[in-house]
């Protein structure tokens, strides 16, 4: 049998390397073109840069103080060193993208041990790189969960190659991005009782992540202040729910890019339960409408499918092999070209706003001091995280120093007089100033801090005038 060329190697890191570059000035640019959020980008900024600051990983924007009450994410901790380097929400984007790029050098790997000859392992990573949901991920902001797919993905690996304690290794850090990553965990070691030899390492396994699970859920999250807290997301008491024609449209769309092979080899869906427990039986529309992050927990186990349904369909027809690889690249090009952020038209649109208005926010922006208690619309917010202080507007528990208004976005509030009568309150008090600058952002704050303000102010009123 001929030997796996270098060249396909090459391809792959070819590949990586071009994902990491699109994908970092992409989302690099959609945050200092103001298209990021308060959810998730300014909680995790935040939340960095409180944790080097040895207040742990606080914030002011979710609804409990510590986010390990929110979500169980010690892996956070071994990010903190490069967030002390690169202290920046463009730090947390580009170290994201490269995590989920380097996913691709495990499928190739695991593409390699099931097609020792041909094309397939690098079509395989490269129908990782191009999968719609990766994208997706990528793309919304910054999120822990997104690293379980290449550490997850490099457990399978050394799975197959029987290194156990490689994968046990990637198992615990797979384990640490998030408490539902555990169950993902408990379903793989169901995986394990396929062969004889793996049953005694599943039963432990099986046993650990359930008690780490219990742990994690009933002790140490509520210590933080927190615990399971969406899980108002989900009815129970209308389980019809599930057939609602948008989740059939989420469904087909997760499992098309890969020409729904997983579905070959059943045994793969174990790794998928968790994830389309948590997607179809939710009534929150955005978790199934495959455009955030919340396929993550789903791509490792697809990806593993479609490889495992691959080999076995080709085992059963070999004489396909040819004909199936222009199948399978056009499909991918196909979704690829369908669903992906990079041809989505509003995200693309980011490239196309006006200079004018984005200096003028980073005037208002860049200039606040960090001492300085702030409440602003959630797009402002990622780039106002430097402080103890920062809250959505509507949602401060007491007068903050600096309000930050948007007058065209009334997002947070269920109707426009109710954010009018929000931003009558602070305009009206005769203890805060106003101004308006570009007829569109209103400035309020306390008037005791004014010298904070004034070099804003007038810089921010030259640009205008500009």
């Amino acid at each position: 049998m001929r030997k796996f060329s270098f060249k396909s190697e090459l391809f792959v890191w070819i590949f990586i390397l071009a994902y990491i570059a699109v994908f970092s000035i992409f989302t690099v640019l959609r945050h200092h073109r103001f298209e990021t959020a308060a959810w998730d980008l300014g909680i995790f900024d935040q939340s960095f840069w409180n944790a080097l600051h040895g207040r742990g990983f606080t914030n002011t924007l979710e609804l409990v103080p510590n986010h390990l009450g929110v979500h169980f994410s010690v892996f956070l901790y071994l990010l903190l060193p490069i967030y002390a380097l690169f202290s920046s929400p463009d730090c947390l984007l580009i170290v994201q993208t490269i995590a989920l790029a380097l996913g691709a050098w495990p499928v190739f790997l695991i593409g390699r041990k099931m097609f020792p000859v041909g094309p397939w392992p690098v079509l395989l990573s490269l129908a990782y790189l191009l999968f719609p949901s990766l994208e997706w991920t990528n793309t919304f902001d910054f999120h822990e969960i997104a690293f379980f797919i290449p550490l997850f993905i490099f457990a399978i690996y050394f799975l197959l190659e029987e290194k156990w304690r490689w994968m046990t290794l990637f198992l615990i850090l797979s384990g640490s991005t998030k408490e539902d990553s555990i169950l993902v965990i408990f379903f793989l070691a169901l995986y394990l009782f396929r062969e004889p030899k793996t049953r005694k390492m599943g039963s432990m396994i099986m046993l650990i992540s359930l008690a780490s699970f219990l742990m994690i859920t009933r002790v140490l999250m509520p210590l933080f202040g927190g615990g399971l807290l969406f899980l108002d997301r989900y009815d129970f008491f209308h389980p019809l729910q599930i057939f609602e024609s948008a989740k059939f449209s989420y469904l087909f769309w997760l499992f098309f890019p890969v020409l729904f092979l997983p579905l070959l080899f059943p045994a793969s869906l174990l790794l998928l339960l968790v994830g389309l427990a948590e997607n179809i039986l939710t009534n929150y529309k955005y978790q199934f409408s495959g455009r955030f992050h919340y396929d993550s927990i789903l791509i490792p186990g697809i990806i593993f499918g479609a490889a495992m349904g691959l080999l076995r369909l080709l085992k059963f027809l070999p004489r396909i092999d040819r004909p199936m690889r222009w199948v399978f690249v056009s499909v991918v090009l196909i979704s690829f070209l369908i669903r992906s952020p990079l041809m989505d038209f509003n995200f693309s649109t980011i490239f196309l706003h006006k200079e004018s208005q984005n200096s003028i926010m980073r005037t208002l922006t860049e200039q606040i001091p960090e001492d300085v208690s702030i409440a602003a619309n959630t797009y402002l917010i990622p780039h106002l995280t430097h402080r103890k202080e920062i809250y959505l507007l509507g949602r401060e528990p007491k007068p903050a120093d600096l309000v930050l208004v948007d007058s065209h976005d009334d997002f947070g509030f269920s109707h426009s007089q109710e954010f009018q009568k929000y931003v009558d309150q602070y305009a009206k008090n005769d203890l805060y100033e106003s101004r308006v600058i570009a007829k569109r952002f209103i400035f309020l704050f306390r008037k005791v801090r004014r010298g904070y303000f004034a070099t804003i102010l007038d810089d921010a009123k030259a640009r205008d005038l500009q």
